[in-house]
């Protein structure tokens, strides 16, 4: 498994980022992400390999979080945010497709597949053990 990890920062006003990879599993092309009138990230440009482990780091505020929900289209349920530019994803069959295409029947599916860890991530007011057990107590009732 291959580990990377990507430094965002707030350059000049905006945040820029470019990697590339060689054996593409995410791509992502001049991502720009807006809340209302003011732009949150401007043409990021990210390649994500198959297999791999890819870390996205920086200080506070620089976009990180929004990348993510980007990534997986949580943005849609955030008001007056809006989003252009293309995350593509390679599908079982081998082909893209791009994220903002996706239907919001097939969002679970997709945010099924991406992972996040947050600085806080206790979802319930305990203990992170106790959020793991219950989502899996949950699990075993459904």
């Amino acid at each position: 498994m291959c580990l990377k990890m990507f430094w965002l920062e707030r350059i000049m006003g905006s945040n820029k980022l470019t990697v590339r990879g060689k054996k593409a599993k995410i791509i992502i092309k001049d991502l720009n992400v807006f809340y209302r009138k003011k732009q949150v990230l401007e043409n990021v440009n990210v390649v994500v390999d198959e297999k791999s482990l890819t870390c996205i780091v920086g200080p506070s505020g620089c976009g990180k979080s929004t990348l993510l929900m980007a990534i997986n289209r949580l943005l849609d349920e955030i008001p007056h945010a809006r989003m252009n530019g293309e995350i593509k994803i390679r599908l079982n069959n081998g082909e893209f497709r791009n994220v903002l295409d996706f239907k919001s029947y097939e969002l679970p599916a997709l945010r099924r597949k991406i992972g996040m860890v947050f600085q806080h991530p206790n979802v319930l007011p305990m203990s992170i053990i106790g959020n793991m057990a219950f989502s899996l107590k949950e699990s075993l009732i459904n």
